[in-house]
């Protein structure tokens, strides 16, 4: 079950961050709600996250390995995969802000200026998002382990 709970979650996560992105953006919350862009930061570097390393472990890697890796492989890969959507997004935020600079005003909100804060703290929502998904995909992924007892040939169930 381990497995097929990792792609819901990644399904779940990827649908959530869609409902209230659009959600968001539809009725203003980015600018009368100050933590709006973060928890979207974090859930879609959560869902990013999840897919790379979904991709990475069922295709990049050889069949033969893909349950024997380390934790620091799992998170590398998932700080990689959110870091890099994270940064083209803010790369993209920061091109936009850029060129059209002009202040407009609509239903009485002002669209300002990006900060370097509000980059900084992105990116470091997206890192917390690919850290839970490293640590989602970890516990979920690997079989789990079976004692076998080398005296007899039957499997020992282990208590939990």
């Amino acid at each position: 079950m381990g497995r097929f709970l990792i792609y819901i979650v990644a399904l779940a996560v990827t649908g959530a961050t869609f409902f209230f992105s659009i959600a968001a953006y539809h009725n203003f919350l980015f600018w009368k709600l100050s933590y709006m862009d973060i928890a979207i930061h974090f859930l879609a570097s959560m869902s990013v996250a999840l897919w790379g390393l979904i991709f990475y472990f069922s295709f990049v890697k050889p069949r033969f390995l893909r349950f024997y890796f380390s934790f620091s492989t799992v998170f590398l890969v998932a700080l990689i995969s959110a870091l890099s959507v994270g940064g083209i997004w803010e790369l993209f935020e920061f091109t936009l802000d850029e060129l059209w600079t002009a202040q407009l005003t609509v239903k009485q909100l002002s669209f300002l200026k990006f900060s370097i804060n509000d980059t900084f703290s992105d990116l470091f929502f997206d890192a917390l998002g690919g850290t839970t998904a490293a640590l989602i995909f970890w516990f979920n992924w690997k079989p789990k382990k079976v004692n076998i007892n080398i005296d007899t040939p039957e499997v020992e169930q282990t208590s939990i």
